[in-house]
């Protein structure tokens, strides 16, 4: 296992030498306070995790990447909500920019609509590599997921 926050290997699996992150606090890390912790302007103690954490369902985390993932689906589902825009923007304005293409054909020998369907293809195949990267990331447990961090448990005497 590897800390979230260093990345470093931790020691016999249950101690960050750097950080002090306990094996304790990643397991018991949580995926849905990571919105809660955005809002209140403490995004510094949200992390990044290839553990996925027990309230994020795994089975469902890969039929959202594999069928929905070009839309950005898996990304809204992990509150990854920026990647998660690009790939439903992406997806929406190349779509729209080809039914209207198609619909239109008068309206494709125009040079700067030419270049905005362009473009916006191009973004949509950056979005298809991103996808097959995270299908790949999903089987291979490298897709990494925000979590904010358990509590260390102070010991009472």
């Amino acid at each position: 296992m590897r800390c979230p926050i260093c990345g470093s290997k931790m020691v016999d699996g249950k101690l960050c030498q750097y950080c002090k992150i306990t094996d304790e606090q990643v397991y018991g890390a949580s995926n849905k306070k990571v919105s809660q912790y955005r809002k209140n302007d403490m995004s510094d103690l949200v992390y990044f995790t290839t553990d996925i954490p027990s309230d994020v369902n795994k089975i469902r985390l890969l039929l959202y990447t594999i069928f929905f993932g070009f839309l950005g689906v898996n990304h809204f589902y992990v509150k990854r909500n920026i990647r998660g825009m690009f790939s439903l923007f992406s997806f929406v304005i190349s779509a729209t920019l080809l039914i209207v293409d198609q619909s239109v054909k008068t309206i494709g020998s125009v040079l700067v609509f030419r270049l905005f369907f362009e473009f916006a293809f191009f973004a949509m195949a950056i979005n298809v590599l991103l996808w097959i990267c995270d299908i790949i990331n999903v089987i291979f447990r490298k897709f990494k997921v925000p979590v904010v961090l358990k509590e260390k448990e102070t010991k009472s005497k």
